[in-house]
């Protein structure tokens, strides 16, 4: 019966990929177009007609999140037609059908903070799409507000089905391994840049995928050609290498074997290079964060390990590449100075009086377009502009309690792995909650991708954390587990 309803959904799936294709061949005929969307209703349809576990689908998610660059999309979907978007909202729908039958996915039910902090956020950006909607938007803020409302159901989809999804603590390493690994990958690809002056990233391309921007934009500042990767700005691609780094360092820690300890330990020193390459100071907070926050829970030979390794990692570099620290050092100490700061302060006086005009739920969510007013390099102002103030608290609440809940596993798990995992989850977390006063990071879809993805793994690792304690598992690397339906997990 489960078998049959899969397949029923699947083939639903792919009756509507279908009858988008068929519309857009109407509207403007295009073979690539048609057989792009062939492609996505073959996938999809095998995606949900088979039995897809919810870190598998995690997994490739962060593949094609970090690994496909930022410029490529499926060409009918537009501006929201990158993969990773799409992996998003075919989660939110899984989820949504593991809420009406549990007993085909095994989606957990009980109580979860992490769920009930996404579900009052997303409630509350809609609120403030109804909000902008009914103060009459034009054309190119309505865009952007039908843009944004599939970019949040697609992130809050990833994150509620990570949260409620995962049911063993190897699910969780699984998925961290593979961010961690795709953003050695992505950061490996930025040093290979920087060495070598190209934009290698650009020549990259995906059949059944097409380039949407500019995927050969030069970014450079003080006379060093700022690397980007697979990001879209170097600044994101600098945060998330933070987060790459620190879940790398965690398993070359902690993983259970030796072959993959070096594997992580070799991966944690390639990200670890491409961090200044971007020349940022928002990649700077974001590794300064990730260390402070993991290394709170190390002991002092361990931190004095750290220590030394930073200092030798520095000098090294120094000789490597010369002038690169200073140029850093002058970002970050001469920030007064900077045009990209001061650029933004001038903006003060005008964000305040958008605010001021709809003080409580915004603007409306996703309108604050740059084609019509100006870039915020700050996202907790954009939210305040576009959802007010009942968006900005719900941000803080979804950012403190999933902070909250990733440590979880460091004050109650009996394992020290799992202490360490639950201490790393909550310093990506931070990481991420600090450098959002930096920059747009919600903007930009791999760090926004990165966030919510960590946000569930929270709730799962919350969820997970308290289970052990309430009844204690079977020793981890035993086979798999069986769930009361006799399904595998």
């Amino acid at each position: 019966m489960i078998e049959r309803r899969r397949l029923l959904l699947g083939l639903g799936c792919a009756a509507a990929t279908l009858g988008m294709a068929a519309a857009a061949w109407v509207v403007e005929p295009s073979l690539d177009q048609f057989a792009t969307l062939v492609v996505v209703c073959v996938g999809l349809t095998l995606l949900v007609a088979s039995r897809l576990d919810p870190p598998v689908l995690a997994s490739l998610y962060a593949v094609v999140l970090v690994l496909v660059p930022s410029t490529m999309v499926v060409r009918p979907a537009g501006a929201v037609g990158q993969p990773s978007t799409i992996l998003g909202v075919l989660a939110l729908w899984l989820w949504l059908h593991s809420r009406l039958s549990p007993e085909q996915l095994g989606g957990s039910r009980g109580r979860n903070p992490v769920r009930l902090a996404l579900l009052v956020y997303a409630s509350a950006m809609l609120a403030s799409s109804v909000a902008g909607w009914w103060r009459g938007l034009q054309d190119v803020e309505a865009s952007g507000s039908i843009r944004g409302t599939v970019v949040l159901a697609s992130l809050c989809g990833m994150a509620l089905l990570v949260a409620d999804g995962l049911r063993r603590v190897e699910d969780l390493e699984m998925v961290t391994r593979v961010i961690a690994v795709c953003v050695a990958i992505a950061a490996a690809i930025a040093v290979i840049e920087f060495a070598t002056g190209t934009n290698l990233a650009s020549t990259l391309r995906v059949p059944g995928l097409s380039v949407r921007g500019d995927a050969t934009a030069d970014f450079t500042r003080s006379g060093f050609s700022r690397v980007n990767s697979t990001a879209a700005h170097p600044i994101e691609l600098g945060v998330v290498l933070a987060y790459g780094f620190i879940l790398s360092l965690h398993h070359a820690l902690h993983d259970l074997k030796k072959g993959r300890r070096a594997v992580f330990a070799l991966a944690a020193a390639v990200t670890a290079t491409a961090i200044p390459l971007v020349v940022s100071r928002s990649a700077v907070l974001a590794g300064g964060v990730v260390v402070l926050v993991a290394a709170w829970s190390w002991s002092v030979r361990r931190k004095a390990n750290l220590f030394v390794l930073l200092l030798g990692f520095l000098v090294l570099f120094r000789l490597a590449v010369p002038g690169l620290l200073g140029t850093l050092r002058s970002l970050i100490f001469g920030a007064d100075e900077d045009p990209s700061v001061t650029g933004r302060t001038n903006d003060y006086p005008e964000i305040y009086r958008f605010f001021s005009e709809r003080p409580v739920l915004g603007r409306g969510f996703a309108t604050f377009v740059p084609e019509k007013y100006f870039f915020l390099d700050n996202q907790y102002l954009a939210v305040l502009v576009q959802s007010g103030v009942i968006g900005v608290t719900a941000l803080t609440i979804l950012l403190v309690t999933a902070g909250y809940c990733a440590r979880t596993p460091a004050r109650v798990a009996r394992e020290p792995e799992m202490a360490a995992w639950g201490q790393t989850l909550a310093a990506v977390i931070c990481a991420s909650a600090v450098t959002l006063f930096t920059f747009d990071g919600f903007a930009f879809r791999m760090n926004a991708g990165l966030t919510f993805l960590a946000i569930g793994l929270a709730g799962a690792a919350w969820r997970l954390s308290r289970q052990s304690v309430a009844s204690p598992a079977p020793a981890r690397h035993q086979g798999p587990a069986v769930n009361p339906v006799g399904r595998r997990t």
